[in-house]
């Protein structure tokens, strides 16, 4: 009888060995693929959340300097046309006996041109307001002062003491319309900085003295001042309410001036020598859009347009030039409490209730853009 035997095998199969290899590689295939999802989701949600925040913080800001009070309290008491805030200025009113008068210190200033028209669907439309378009916010903030939180700030040099506070500050916002090199790629649009300048005005004659110690440094103070004849003079309230002396202006509106005294143009070329008090509150920014809610009661003075799709989606809030063209009143793009015609009177006569700021940021990250919208009562 023959007795067959198996021994047990050694080993795997080179086939089998080759069956578990692709196995193997193809189960680290999809984890790698799963980790670099999960690594671009991670970046994607930390990118949007890194822009969110500065959205956020620019919002902050605007918001605090907005919501202040703009003017100083009139000796006219009980008259509520003449408060502290820009919706008290009735300008609508000015034809009236003692229904307005020009505010007896600070102002606000509000450039609002055409925008551009991006498309829409069955109701709502998308505008844009193209970097070069001029928007701007200019105005004087007036703090309680009643708390650290409560002040602005700036640093002067001033050598021993160069931290200086004040309750009070001239604001200007604006993109900086210098050539960065800097576009979306493709090279089509121009991508800019959201500027915030700040220039401290005096409450108090104690602020005042500390302030003309900066005076000296022309170029680089931090402190409001206008060029009076070739002489710095520091400004009060009082001061700012003449639009040439405003940001370094000087009188008639010429030499370092930011404007004419009726001329709208932009804010931006006015730099002093130096960059003390600018600050950049957004980079990457595609669109600064500013539009007004306001009424009025003068018979043909412009007031936002209805809504109507696509080009008007934003009622009550409509930009000053687009209203006014349509109202057949071309060539006014702003309002400025300051600025008064031969006859003494508003050149705008309305009366602003809120402010609609619109902010497009792209982010070079993810290669889209952002966008936040801010509505603020006056």
């Amino acid at each position: 009888m023959t007795r067959t035997t198996t021994r047990p095998r050694p080993g795997f199969t080179l086939v089998e060995l080759m069956v578990s290899a692709a196995i193997c590689v193809l189960i680290m295939a999809i984890l790698a693929n799963c980790f670099q999802v999960s690594i671009d989701t991670m970046r994607h949600l930390k990118s949007t959340g890194d822009m969110a925040e500065q959205l956020r913080a620019a919002s902050t800001v605007l918001r605090r300097d907005l919501g202040a009070e703009h003017f100083l309290p009139e000796s006219r008491t009980g008259v509520s046309r003449d408060g502290v805030r820009v919706s008290d200025r009735r300008m609508d009113l000015s034809d009236a006996v003692g229904g307005w008068t020009p505010p007896t210190g600070g102002f606000f200033r509000a450039v609002s041109r055409a925008v551009t028209d991006e498309g829409s669907d069955a109701y709502l439309g998308s505008t844009r307001a193209d970097g070069g378009a001029g928007h701007l916010i200019h105005m004087t903030s007036i703090l309680s002062g009643k708390s650290d939180h409560e002040l602005y700030y700036a640093t002067a040099p001033l050598g021993a003491s160069p931290v200086l506070s004040s309750p009070a500050a001239e604001v200007a916002y604006f993109l900086d319309p210098t050539p960065r090199g800097t576009t979306v790629p493709g090279g089509s649009v121009q991508l800019y900085q959201l500027i915030r300048r700040q220039r401290l005005v005096p409450r108090t004659d104690a602020d005042a003295a500390k302030f003309e110690a900066a005076r000296a440094a022309a170029e680089n103070s931090v402190v409001s001042m206008w060029n009076n004849s070739g002489t710095w003079t520091l400004n009060r309230l009082e001061n700012l309410v003449k639009p040439d002396r405003r940001l370094g202006g000087a009188v008639g509106g010429t030499g370092t001036g930011p404007r004419a005294s009726t001329d709208a143009g932009d804010i931006s070329p006015i730099v002093v020598p130096g960059r003390l008090g600018d600050d950049v509150l957004l980079s990457s920014v595609l669109s600064f859009e500013v539009k007004l809610s306001w009424t009025s009661e003068v018979a043909g003075e412009p007031l936002p347009r209805a809504f109507f799709p696509p080009s008007v989606t934003d009622t009550p809030f409509d930009t000053i030039e687009q209203a006014y063209t349509a109202g057949g009143k071309a060539g006014v793009v702003e309002v400025d409490t300051g600025i008064v015609g031969t006859d003494g009177k508003p050149v705008t006569k309305i009366c602003v209730r809120a402010i609609q700021i619109r902010l497009r940021v792209w982010d070079p990250k993810l290669q889209n853009a952002r966008q936040v919208t801010i509505v603020q009562d006056l």
